[in-house]
């Protein structure tokens, strides 16, 4: 993903034009309109992260298995989670979904709020 054209302002004061793809020879060497100072990668942009909350993430997954992993931005995970508890709900015909329903829901919720504690972790965010 490159930063769209436009003229970008220069360590020295002046500004270059970015074409998209590349620096252009084209440089001003002064302006009167006001361009915010800005890199076309985003060097000098601040970005804010929002935590995700572990307790709400096992709160989603208590209610269906594999939201909470939804919610971490796990979607494969989330999706096989949820896969994975359907299918043994029909193995409950066969009894043997009583016991990996119940386990497949113990274990999403508790990857659920691993896996929020991990991504905010991997962020700088102690949760």
């Amino acid at each position: 993903m490159s930063a769209p054209a436009g003229w970008y302002a220069q360590a020295d004061g002046t500004q270059r034009y970015w074409s998209g793809t590349e620096w252009t020879e084209h440089q001003s060497m002064t302006s009167n309109a006001v361009v915010p100072a800005r890199t076309p990668y985003g060097g000098g942009v601040a970005v804010t992260v929002a935590p995700k909350n572990p307790a709400i993430s096992l709160l989603g997954s208590f209610f269906i298995p594999g939201l909470g992993q939804l919610m971490n931005g796990d979607t494969g995970k989330g999706i096989v989670m949820f896969l994975a508890y359907c299918f043994s709900f029909l193995l409950m015909l066969v009894l043997i979904g009583f016991l990996t329903a119940p386990a497949i829901w113990i274990w999403g919720m508790f990857d659920a709020y691993r896996s929020a504690q991990r991504w905010n972790l991997r962020r700088g965010i102690i949760s």
